[in-house]
């Protein structure tokens, strides 16, 4: 059976629910003229008669589909710069019905798992029967009887992760839920999605502005605006929001830190600097202390920075 690696810890899951998974990833963005269903594998990947496809025997999720009927007011998916941030609707409504339906506890599940699931959405601009894969989502949030997935995921040899935008993105506060004055869905969409899409979501982020004082852990640079919430191990889905899973760093040493050219001395708390960056104005930071919280429960784990280290052969 498989361990598949989500957040900070591993779960094993049956190789059928991962060839399911695969096959979305697989076949991302194909559009099919008659909605998949039986691919040959163990199990099928949507539901002979539901959105939401829950097997008997699991207790995951495998995937949700939009249909052409409609029954639910689901959004369509904001997609932009190749990631994408759907709002389904649940099965029925309110929060009876959320925790009392077995297809809806399956995508929560999924969430709590940090599993991602498979995106059917009805095509019918390619025939009346036609869907397009959308592909692979992690099951983010639940906001007002819509579970938020976020996309495009894809399996590396750990496990499961949400592929990286092609531009950097403006780092933003949680619009959506601090004015929900803003009556216009393409603007809520447009905000849900550009927190979604960040690595550091907002309340991860800010328990990290407290944590380091509002400090970049690497530069100490106090402008709050260009400091970022950075995972030390990969984004791998809400489980990976630990404190001891994050860093707080300038916006530039988070590119840096993610691309492992800098990274942690945790014998001396120093930083680490690539030789690429020797001839940069960076190489002035590389042996400096780190700062740290003054709390050493909210530290960084030592065992992810040196995992980074060693990977970043530094």
């Amino acid at each position: 059976m498989p361990s598949i690696q989500t957040g900070l810890s591993k779960i094993e899951i049956t190789q059928e629910h991962l060839d399911v998974l695969l096959w979305f990833e697989q076949h991302e963005g194909e559009v099919f003229r008659n909605r998949p269903q039986d691919v040959g594998l163990h199990y099928k990947v949507s539901a002979p008669q539901f959105g939401i496809w829950k097997p008997g025997d699991l207790k995951y999720a495998l995937s949700v589909m939009q249909s052409h009927r409609r029954v639910y007011a689901d959004l369509p998916p904001y997609e932009v710069d190749g990631t994408w941030v759907y709002q389904y609707h649940q099965e029925g409504t309110g929060i009876d019905d959320r925790l009392g339906k077995a297809r809806n506890r399956a995508l929560d599940a999924c969430r709590e798992a940090g599993l991602p699931v498979g995106v059917l959405l009805a095509a019918p601009e390619y025939g009346t029967s036609a869907y397009r894969v959308l592909g692979l989502g992690f099951v983010s949030g639940y906001r007002e009887g819509y579970y938020i997935l976020s996309g495009p995921a894809g399996f590396d040899r750990n496990g499961f992760v949400l592929k990286q935008p092609t531009e950097r993105l403006e780092l933003i506060e949680w619009v959506a839920e601090s004015k929900p004055e803003l009556s216009s869905v393409d603007e809520r969409q447009r905000v849900i999605a550009s927190v979604v899409r960040r690595q550091g979501q907002p309340y991860f982020r800010k328990q990290l502005l407290a944590a380091y004082e509002g400090k970049c852990a690497f530069t100490k640079y106090d402008a709050e605006d260009a400091l970022e919430a950075a995972h030390i191990a990969p984004y791998r889905g809400p489980a990976s929001n630990r404190i001891d899973n994050g860093l707080l760093l300038r916006a530039d040493f988070h590119d840096l830190f993610d691309l492992s050219l800098v990274a942690v001395d945790t014998s001396s708390q120093t930083l680490l600097m690539s030789k690429e960056l020797e001839s940069t104005a960076y190489a002035r930071y590389a042996g400096q202390r780190v700062h740290l919280p003054r709390d050493k429960s909210l530290w960084p784990s030592v065992d992810l920075l040196d995992r980074h280290r060693e990977q970043a052969g530094l």
